[in-house]
């Protein structure tokens, strides 16, 4: 499966890249200003699931722990 890639127009970078972007040498500050702008997409096709079990048990739908149990 090939990754798809988001290219930011305006890109962002968090604390911890930019800590790192401030102590990295010259090349190792091009790959992270490339990956801030060149983000590759969150896989979250997999947590589906969980995630309607997870929505189910809030809304009060089905109140048991053993909906959880096919996902631990």
């Amino acid at each position: 499966m090939a990754k798809e890639t988001i290219i930011r127009k305006e890109p962002t970078i968090s604390v911890i890249p930019l800590d790192r972007y401030i102590t990295a040498d010259g090349s190792k500050k091009e790959k992270i200003l490339v990956k801030a702008k060149f983000q590759n997409t969150f896989m979250v096709a997999r947590y589906s699931s969980p995630k309607s079990a997870i929505n189910n048990f809030i809304k009060g739908v089905e109140r048991k722990n053993s909906i959880f149990d096919d996902f631990i």
